[in-house]
């Protein structure tokens, strides 16, 4: 009797979805009345489509989420186009996925998960939308990128984001008056964690200026050509501290840096005090 009892446990299925429709599973959310992308019995392969809305038991669901997981290591998906009802991207959502190479985001993303893309390889470009707000912690981590645009919308980077990016060249903080906190969770903050192992050629800084971004980040700017101060460098003090930032940063440290820009229609000559003369 007890090696039936084993046998059957055994050759039972255990479902992680509540349902499926059109072969991607699903959660149900009774709360929100709503439901959530998860992973069935199959993994995704090729190209996946989500849509912005599904019918289960007779009631109309949207979807808002991706789940913590749901794509996990789906190493055959190649591209998923996410509707605007996706609102959140949950922690490891498409980690290991190293063959996507195209998402389309939801214009109305606010939040993106812990570890979401690491290992994405094939990823060479993602648009991330004005709605998001925040990015977790090695959430792009050993990915393909070539370049990156954060919008202006966002506030928080958690730590390691972009490390290990290691073809990442050219960096985008939009203009915005809000101050970005770096490192949220566990590790630290500054360039020199949330951009790791990464040696960028152009830099555009849209933020005001705080001492932790620049200070000490010298492998960061080991290779860097070219850096863009935005609209938000106003003030002389905004300059001076910009100043002592980056002398820090680059004195006696790179040869690179070729060129400083500012966006700014009252910018303050900062190239002889930071940089010897190198601009």
């Amino acid at each position: 009797a007890l090696l039936f009892v084993l046998t059957m446990f055994t050759n039972l299925k255990v479902f992680s979805y509540d349902f499926k429709v059109n072969e991607i599973y699903y959660n149900y959310n009774p709360s929100e009345q709503t439901a959530i992308v998860t992973f069935g019995d199959e993994k995704y392969s090729g190209e996946v489509v989500i849509p912005s809305s599904i019918t289960y038991n007779g009631r109309q669901l949207d979807i808002k989420s991706i789940g913590y997981k749901a794509f996990y290591q789906c190493t055959e998906l190649r591209s998923v186009y996410l509707p605007n009802s996706i609102v959140t991207i949950s922690d490891e959502a498409f980690r290991g996925c190293e063959t996507l190479d195209s998402i389309k985001m939801s214009d109305y993303i606010e939040e993106i998960g812990e570890e979401v893309f690491v290992d994405c390889r094939s990823m060479r470009s993602i648009n991330l939308p004005n709605s998001l707000r925040s990015i977790g912690m090695y959430a792009f981590s050993n990915t393909g990128l070539k370049s990156i645009r954060i919008p202006k919308s966002v506030i928080s980077i958690g730590g390691a984001a972009y490390a290990g990016c290691t073809d990442l060249k050219t960096i985008v903080f939009e203009d915005s008056n809000e101050i970005v906190i770096f490192g949220t969770g566990t590790l630290g903050g500054g360039f020199s964690n949330i951009f790791s192992n990464v040696k960028p050629e152009a830099l555009y800084w849209g933020r005001p200026i705080q001492d932790i971004y620049f200070s000490g980040d010298y492998e960061f700017a080991s290779s860097m050509v070219t850096l863009t101060i935005g609209n938000y460098m106003k003030e002389q003090e905004d300059f001076e501290r910009l100043s002592e930032n980056l002398r820090g940063m680059y004195i006696d440290r790179t040869e690179t840096i070729k060129t400083v820009y500012s966006t700014s229609e009252n910018p303050m000559d900062i190239s002889e005090w930071c940089f010897h003369n190198k601009v």
